[in-house]
């Protein structure tokens, strides 16, 4: 699990900021920050998913995938990393939505 010094308060995160990566169920945002540390944060569109369980159990996925590169990215200069779920998550299984997050690790490194 992702210490609480490396979340990202997701209402501080810049509106107009492009995606950097975007898949068919997730979107990924980054922008540099001026933090001697990365954060990562995990946003879901509304009404994407009710279940708040199925909400947190994402949310473990997102964080535990995000502990281990934000930490050994440090040298490439830090960033806020803002992962966005849309509709259609809940239907994957946990080694599809990893597949998907392994896909963006070219975008923050």
């Amino acid at each position: 699990m992702l210490a609480k010094k490396f979340r990202l308060p997701v209402g501080s995160f810049p509106k107009n900021i492009r995606a950097a990566g975007s898949g068919e169920f997730t979107s990924l945002r980054v922008f540099p920050n001026k933090l001697t540390y990365n954060r990562f944060g995990v946003v879901f569109k509304s009404g994407t998913i009710k279940s708040a369980v199925q909400r947190n159990k994402l949310k473990r996925i997102a964080f535990d995938w995000a502990t281990n590169f934000l930490v050994s990215s440090a040298s490439t200069g830090y960033k806020d990393v803002l992962l966005i779920f849309y509709q259609g998550v809940p239907k994957l299984k946990k080694q599809d939505i990893i597949k998907e997050l392994q896909n963006y690790e070219r975008f923050i490194q």
